[in-house]
């Protein structure tokens, strides 16, 4: 049989703070007091003080007063069992060990409601901080993965070009009409481009109508009304236009509306835009789609032209145009170069290396000066003074037979957001480099490797 535990002595509401007042408080100031000597009381009288001064620091104004009257008491019924041992003037002593007592006792707990008011703002700034910290790390994880998300989506407009341009040569090969030939292609690469979900394409007359139904879709897009507001803004001034940009969205749920539209002002095609990602509404994707379209809507007038016209490539004045176009309303940098071949003994090596010396977007012309000398003009799309710098130097610094090609090259670089409109860059050009007529000027065509994907 287990024998039950032992009870405390003690009684269970007495506290280890009121045996240490009983002990120190009284019965030790009694003890000192009963066991001296008479002549030595008198010189332990300034040490009773130690006691409820101990106990009022040590747990607060309540220990320390009864410890102070304890001490008084044991004081008091020393002198008076053996009168004449103490000090004349108990009183005052008495008086002085409960203000000891007391105002220890009071300072510490004064200290005391001090230090918990603290602690408990600690814990409360504790709490908020970890609330904050969980809070910010879900949001740093969030913010990671959007910014993850969308730099692994986000298109690029020089991709999307390059694109487009290698599709373009496809196009000048189709017998079929302009846009039917074309517009699954076109509404592709601007739904891949978008991350679009739900949008069709469709045809524009010469009188500025819109022909239904759509001549192709991506998803299930509901039929465009041509009461919709957003498509007569669209018609009206040939930009893009949002939803977002003051217009309300109709009941056909039409976010945007993307004219595909050629550098003389024409508008061939229209695309309404009906569902798309959130985080994709927004300036910098419809500014993507706005340059697209431009260059959709020039591809589709080349295509208007006879198939001999179209395949005779652009003039650099159309090009100049369209680009000056996507300086001027979108704020994007393109660069144009001249290279005319001065070293006659090199001349088929020179302006074989200006010729394949280009990339994706670049467009390159041969023409010739008023002495016979070539002359290739080359645009930089999407390219600022420091890069088309640094091109011109690599450009200069490959050797051509032996010797570097600056020595047989004479350059120029002009940049296209400099000039208030195309023609009259194509007259400094033509001054500059001593051109006599643009109208032999022969358009250059580099293979990529990417054409026999696609």
């Amino acid at each position: 049989m287990e024998r039950p535990p032992a009870k405390s002595l003690l009684p269970q509401s007495l506290r280890p703070a009121d045996v240490e007042t009983l002990l120190i408080g009284g019965l030790l100031p009694f003890l000192i007091l009963w066991v001296l000597p008479g002549e030595a009381r008198s010189t332990v009288i300034p040490l009773l003080f130690l006691p409820p001064l101990m106990l009022g620091l040590r747990y607060g104004s309540r220990e320390g007063s009864v410890g102070a009257i304890l001490t008084a008491a044991a004081l008091a019924w020393v002198s008076h069992l053996q009168p004449g041992g103490l000090a004349a003037q108990v009183g005052i002593q008495i008086v002085g060990l409960v203000l000891t007592g007391m105002i220890a006792g009071e300072a510490r707990d004064i200290w005391a409601r001090r230090l918990a008011r603290l602690s408990q703002q600690a814990r409360y700034h504790q709490a908020r901080l970890e609330q904050f910290t969980a809070a910010y790390q879900l949001l740093k994880v969030s913010h990671t993965q959007l910014e993850q998300r969308l730099v692994g989506a986000e298109p690029s407009l020089r991709s999307a070009l390059e694109l487009l341009k290698l599709r373009e040569k496809r196009f000048l090969l189709d017998q079929h009409l302009p846009l039917s030939g074309t517009a699954q292609e076109l509404i592709t690469i601007l739904a891949e481009q978008g991350n679009l979900y739900t949008a069709a394409i469709y045809e524009v007359n010469a009188r500025g109508l819109v022909q239904t139904p759509a001549a192709a879709r991506v998803g299930d897009p509901p039929e465009l009304s041509v009461f919709n507001p957003l498509l007569r803004e669209t018609l009206k001034t040939g930009l893009l236009t949002s939803a977002n940009m003051g217009y309300e969205a109709s009941h056909e749920h039409v976010i945007a509306v993307v004219p595909l539209v050629d550098s003389s002002g024409r508008i061939h095609a229209v695309v309404s835009i009906n569902d798309m990602p959130f985080d994709r509404v927004n300036n910098d994707t419809f500014s993507l789609m706005a340059v697209l379209g431009k260059h959709m809507g020039d591809i589709l007038a080349r295509l208007t032209r006879s198939a001999a016209d179209a395949r005779d490539g652009m003039d650099l004045q159309t090009s100049l145009q369209r680009h000056w176009v996507d300086v001027n309303a979108y704020g994007l940098h393109v660069a144009v170069i001249s290279c005319k071949v001065v070293d006659t003994a090199r001349r088929e090596a020179l302006l074989a290396l200006c010729s394949a010396s280009g990339r994706g977007l670049d467009e390159s012309w041969l023409c010739e000066d008023t002495t016979n000398r070539p002359v290739v003009i080359k645009v930089l799309p999407l390219t600022d003074q420091e890069g088309a710098t640094a091109y011109i130097a690599r450009l200069q610094k490959a050797r051509v037979d032996g010797a570097p090609a600056r020595n047989g090259l004479v350059t120029n670089l002009w940049l296209l957001g400099q000039h208030s409109d195309a023609g009259k860059l194509l007259a400094e050009i033509q001054s500059t480099c001593e051109i006599a007529s643009f109208s032999s000027t022969v358009e250059l065509t580099a293979p990529t490797a990417q054409e026999a994907v696609l």
